[in-house]
């Protein structure tokens, strides 16, 4: 009989042991007649091999073992860089081809967040790859062996039958991140772990895993693993083939798209289409930028600065400060700064902004309709899910902001040109994706297909919702797979990426537009400044700018908040002049 131990404890002494069982091992032992592919990512360990006579494709995370660095620098720590995800993509065409099921091992602490990786679109990587396991034509399967970290994880995890080992974890984000995001102390290990609630049982409780696999008591025990590894693979790859692969294709999205819903009564069970416009939703907007008045001035430099730029000083300017790679340092009359949707007329950085600032930018006056107002988390998640500093976090992050979630959905007319809206609410737990936020996303794609209208989606978010677990996680494939249904129906997502897209978001939903286009001098990053510096990783400034990203294709138009709504009017009027040549 296993000995009871504390989440802290297994995760210590199991899940983060440097001598468990890894991806290389378990290859070696559970399949026959194994042929490797090339490795592009030697963080990925991938081929071709036999599972009671039956011939699979095996994908495999391979994190270090033991103490030996050459060998962990060679893997990068298990963590994959954004080639390895690509050429994961590759191995799912060929599958698909060859109609070969596909076994994936999840062991990872995250995707690679180096500045290499931002200089060649890990988001757009992790974002495709969780796409194609969304919509790949052939059986799969995937174990979360040790460490399921975060996006890096889910990019090999959302499959047909998904097993986890009794002792792995999935989260969210790491547990230190957590302790110094959260706690503000990074040794909080046990109250992070019991906040983003990662273990096996939590995976099976919230249906993100279908199975927990046993493990032996000595983790030295590697006849153990493979044996009770390769019983639970056998079954699984034996289930999911005798499956007619549309079947399976419908099931995968309808699992998929449930995450995050649990309650099964109250107001979201009863309503489907809520629609609700109300003038006084909104908090008032109080400006965030530093104004600089003459008699304020610090210095005679300053105002030598002024003088010598014919400014006037008897007007209030804005300091368009310098920080994270953004901003120009200028001074810029407060009246422009307004007019220019506060934000700066030189270099374009902007103070972030909220939904119905957005609306008042894009949309025809008095056209927006705001639908779904009432999905909110306690709406969708079970009472025992929702902790009491959740609830009164919730509530004041409602008060703040003036909203019901980080997501506002609705219809509008844009130049008179009919589309929905899904847009960011930075002031509400900073744009972060929740159960609500991922569920009110999907019904805005169901609207848009029952109406045959174009999805404009307006992203400023710092991933994902470490109160809700890995539950909000898998919000990025549920709203990956929603706009696999959008792009079916043959209608356009115009995604706009403002200050700041980060994490979670953009490794999802808003990298995956029909046109993806970036706000001038954004942040635009798989992971941002605060998260980069908390891990010890150094990346330059310049590289998570949106006007960098442009020029490596990660979107296709830079714009400002003064021409967004020419921009987006161009798209949809070709949309529905395309429509109307077709009819």
């Amino acid at each position: 009989m296993k000995s009871k131990k504390t989440v802290t404890e297994i995760f210590k002494e199991k899940t983060r042991n440097p001598n468990r069982i890894r991806s290389s091992d378990v290859i070696k032992n559970i399949f026959t007649d194994i042929a490797y592919f090339k490795a592009k990512d030697y963080a990925i360990i991938s081929g071709t091999g036999y599972i009671n006579k039956k011939k699979v494709i095996f994908i495999g995370q391979e994190k270090p073992k033991g103490n030996d660095l050459a060998y962990a620098s060679k893997v990068n720590f298990g963590m994959v860089k954004p080639i390895g995800y690509r050429h994961v993509i590759e191995i799912l065409e060929y599958a698909e081809t060859n109609n070969l099921p596909v076994v994936t091992f999840v062991d990872t602490p995250g995707a690679d967040p180096s500045s290499d990786s931002a200089k060649n679109l890990q988001s757009w990587s992790i974002s495709d790859c969780i796409s194609k396991f969304c919509t790949v034509k052939t059986p799969t399967v995937s174990l979360v062996l040790g460490e399921g970290g975060s996006g890096g994880a889910l990019a090999l995890q959302v499959t047909d039958r998904r097993l986890i080992m009794e002792d792995a974890m999935y989260y969210v984000i790491a547990p230190e991140s957590c302790g110094s995001i959260i706690f503000r102390d990074n040794t909080k290990i046990e109250e992070s772990l019991n906040l983003i609630r990662p273990t096996s049982k939590d995976m099976l409780y919230y249906g993100i895993c279908d199975e927990i696999v046993k493990e032996p008591e000595d983790i030295s025990d590697y006849e153990g693993y493979i044996k009770s590894i390769k019983s639970a693979i056998s079954k699984a790859v034996s289930d999911v083939i005798k499956t007619d692969v549309d079947r399976l294709l419908e099931r995968r999205r309808r699992r998929v798209l449930s995450y995050g819903v649990y309650k099964k009564q109250g107001f979201f069970a009863q309503v489907v289409d809520f629609f609700h416009k109300d003038e006084n939703s909104q908090v008032s907007r109080k400006s965030r930028a530093k104004i600089i008045n003459a008699d304020e001035l610090s210095n005679s430099l300053e105002r030598a600065y002024f003088e010598s730029k014919n400014m006037d000083l008897s007007k209030p300017h804005v300091l368009c400060e310098k920080k994270d790679g953004r901003g120009c340092g200028g001074y810029v009359p407060l009246d422009e700064y307004q007019k220019n949707y506060k934000s700066c007329p030189i270099c374009g950085k902007g103070e972030t902004l909220m939904s119905d600032e957005w609306t008042d930018i894009l949309c025809d006056s008095h056209t927006f309709t705001e639908f779904n107002n009432k999905i909110t988390a306690k709406e969708l998640l079970n009472k025992e899910d929702i902790t009491d500093s959740y609830l009164e976090a919730l509530e004041a992050a409602e008060t703040k902001s003036g909203c019901g979630e980080s997501l506002t959905t609705g219809i509008a007319k844009i130049n008179n040109y009919r589309a929905v809206l899904a847009i960011s609410n930075f002031n509400f737990f900073g744009g972060s994706m929740g159960s609500a936020m991922g569920e009110k996303f999907y019904r805005a794609v169901q609207f848009c297909i029952s109406r045959k209208l174009p999805l404009i989606g307006i992203c400023a978010s710092g991933g994902a919702r470490m109160q809700e677990g890995t539950v909000s996680l898998v919000q990025m494939a549920k709203t990956n797979m929603a706009v696999s249904l959008l792009k079916e129906a043959g209608l356009p997502f115009i995604s706009i990426m403002t200050h700041p897209s980060t994490g979670g978001a953009l490794a999802s939903f808003a990298t995956q537009g029909t046109i993806n286009i970036g706000e001038k001098n954004a942040l635009v990053c798989f992971a941002g400044p605060r998260v980069t510096q908390l891990a010890g990783i150094k990346v330059e400034p310049e590289v998570t700018i949106s006007d960098f990203v442009y020029t490596i294709n990660g979107v296709d138009e830079i714009i400002t908040r003064t021409n967004v709504k020419k921009i987006v009017t161009k798209y949809l009027k070709f949309f529905y002049e395309t429509v109307k040549a077709i009819k």
